[in-house]
């Protein structure tokens, strides 16, 4: 099943040197930590390692309906989700997007291509506004050279990344849409959310969107908004999604819900 994406071309038209389309970016203050620090691709590099060795990163912004890359190009640089919502999407037979991967907050896009130089396999595009850190893929080969452990790193990136989409391809085949949603409204929880008290979901995405990320229907979508508000495990303010019980959320997303009417 598809749904529609309303997207913008590159701002400027052009392609940077690094490969990603134009956005808006800037430089990293001296008076703040690296935007990297912390990070845990970049575990066991100190701040001042990463200012050396990675001092022109940029922090880009892409507005909402923007792509990061287009499906067929080189990756010339990889991308750090600091905020946002990215759909790695491809294209079927008849033209329709469908969403094949998702990234959000702290996750990492293009490592493996960038490292190898290969085409992008699909197209990156931005769900909601999203704040991303570029780092080229030439200063990401010297910072895995002089930090041989990044390598470990980025193959713990890509192992998280597999499991992720063989929890997806498990929800497709065994979980009902309500169950991918709740999956998906956990994953847009602000960082640092724990499963305890009502928490609100700042992204507002439209039924027509979310059915696009989950492989259904805007109808389908809907209807699950319906159960799961009247199971009260979430509920609506102000446009906005309210988590009001994480916990019993995540037992749905994990298939382990046993109380209340069956979703």
């Amino acid at each position: 099943m598809t749904g529609t994406i309303v997207h913008t071309r590159a701002v400027d038209g052009r392609r940077r040197a690094d490969g990603s389309v134009g956005a808006d970016s800037r430089p990293t203050s001296a008076a703040e930590p690296h935007p990297l620090f912390g990070h845990r691709l970049f575990e066991g590099v100190s701040d001042s390692d990463l200012r050396k060795v990675a001092a022109d990163v940029k922090q880009r912004s892409y507005p909402k309906g923007q792509y990061l890359c287009y499906a067929g190009d080189r990756a010339h640089a990889l991308f750090v989700i600091k905020s946002g919502l990215v759909a790695l999407t491809e294209v079927d037979e008849r033209g329709n997007p469908h969403a094949v991967h998702v990234f959000g907050p702290q996750d990492v896009f293009g490592a493996m291509v960038a490292l190898l130089g290969k085409p992008h396999t699909g197209s990156a595009i931005a769900m909601i506004d999203t704040e991303t850190v570029v780092i080229p893929d030439h200063m990401f080969a010297r910072l895995v050279r002089e930090f041989p452990g990044l390598a470990v790193n980025v193959i713990r990136e890509l192992y998280g990344i597999v499991c992720r989409a063989e929890e997806t391809i498990m929800r497709l085949t065994v979980t009902g849409v309500a169950s991918r949603v709740a999956a998906l409204l956990l994953k847009l929880r602000p960082l640092g959310a724990v499963d305890s008290g009502p928490v609100t979901i700042e992204p507002r995405l439209s039924h027509e969107t979310i059915a696009l990320l989950l492989g259904t229907t805007r109808r389908t979508v809907t209807r699950a908004f319906t159960n799961l508000t009247r199971a009260n495990l979430i509920s609506m303010k102000r446009q906005r999604v309210v988590i009001l019980a994480p916990d019993k959320l995540r037992e749905l997303a994990e298939g382990r819900w046993h109380e209340g009417p069956d979703l």
